[in-house]
């Protein structure tokens, strides 16, 4: 449940800013990543009402959440040695990271309801 609020939470969050993206900053790659990061609302809400198919959807988001922000880390080329650490992409990569472990820690045999798992 916890990883399905905190999808719901982003998901509305972005959303909420994408009138601001779309007339203010018009700036396409915003509006592009407010509208995917929009999609994990709908994951979100589809595993509060109990979508078995939701998990494997959240797993895949997640996991390329993760993928993307390590292929965007490699291919960027600091022009100093010298720039400044971006703390928002770590933070938004830890954040996406500990919601992939616990919802790969959640699903595991341990909290099976299964007596032989």
């Amino acid at each position: 449940m916890f990883v399905a609020g905190a999808l719901s939470l982003t998901g509305f969050r972005e959303l909420f800013w994408l009138p601001y993206y779309f007339v203010v900053s018009k700036d396409i790659h915003l509006v592009i990543g407010s509208l995917l990061s929009g999609l994990s609302l709908l994951i979100g809400i589809s595993i509060f009402v109990g979508n078995p198919r939701a998990i494997l959807w959240a797993k895949i988001y997640l996991g390329l959440n993760i993928l993307v922000f390590i292929v965007i880390s490699l291919l960027h080329i600091p022009a100093s040695k010298t720039q400044n650490f971006d703390l928002k992409s770590a933070l938004g990569f830890a954040t996406v990271f500990i919601l992939y472990l616990l919802l790969v820690w959640s699903t595991s045999k341990r909290f099976s309801n299964d007596p032989d798992a």
